[in-house]
């Protein structure tokens, strides 16, 4: 399936881009040609922390990808334990959130 979403995406020291205020992260895609966002932190942890999110978010869901694709062979013959396919359901909606296929 063709990735839809930027696969890697750069967070930018707070104030290293000319356009904002030395209290925000922009957040660049593909080699920093595209941006994708900017994220008023104000020094806060808070948003600090989010912006830190936003940029791990693809490659979050490449491993959520990985883990669905590891755990099915076991759901399909039967030797997933009932944390498994907790684990499975858990990440299969995450994917789906973050995909926009959540219903």
């Amino acid at each position: 399936m063709a990735e839809k979403h930027t696969p890697d995406w750069t967070l930018c020291d707070r104030g290293d881009y000319v356009d904002f205020d030395g209290d925000s992260r922009v957040i660049l895609g593909d080699g920093m040609s595209v941006r994708i966002g900017v994220i008023q932190t104000n020094g806060r942890p808070e948003t600090e922390a989010n912006a830190y999110l936003a940029v791990a978010a693809p490659r979050l869901l490449k491993e959520l990808q990985h883990l669905v694709a590891l755990l099915e062979p076991l759901e399909r013959d039967g030797t997933l334990n009932v944390p498994g396919h907790a684990t499975l359901n858990g990440a299969r909606a995450a994917i789906a959130l973050a995909t926009g296929d959540a219903q």
